[in-house]
């Protein structure tokens, strides 16, 4: 979402972003500001996606990855695209912690 390599979709309602615990953020500008909030507020904080499985459906693709995170955080991640004028934009954004301590079941 914030390094710009994919446009965002113009139609405000159909733009979500879900944060592991945390409510459902839509629109374009306020998900923009909520990753910014996240990267300022960690020093050095960086993701890199690992175990990428991409799926197109004519207009629509699946993007699941996982995100691995500064300290070793994993972190379970679905994107949706729709391509929109020949180009992808992303609607969905969702990321859930990994736990892997089976007492937390």
């Amino acid at each position: 979402w914030s390094d710009g390599s994919v446009e965002k979709a113009e139609d405000e309602q159909n733009v979500r972003c879900v944060h592991p615990g945390m409510p459902c953020i839509t629109g374009k500008e306020a998900i923009l500001q909520s990753f910014s909030q996240i990267f300022e507020s960690a020093q050095s904080f960086s993701i890199a996606p690992s175990r990428t499985k991409i799926d197109i459906n004519g207009e629509t693709a699946l993007c699941s990855c996982i995100e691995e995170t500064t300290g070793g955080g994993k972190l379970e991640c679905l994107n949706i695209y729709r391509r929109e004028d020949g180009t992808w934009k992303m609607i969905l954004h969702m990321a859930s912690p990994i736990i892997t301590s089976a007492a937390a079941f």
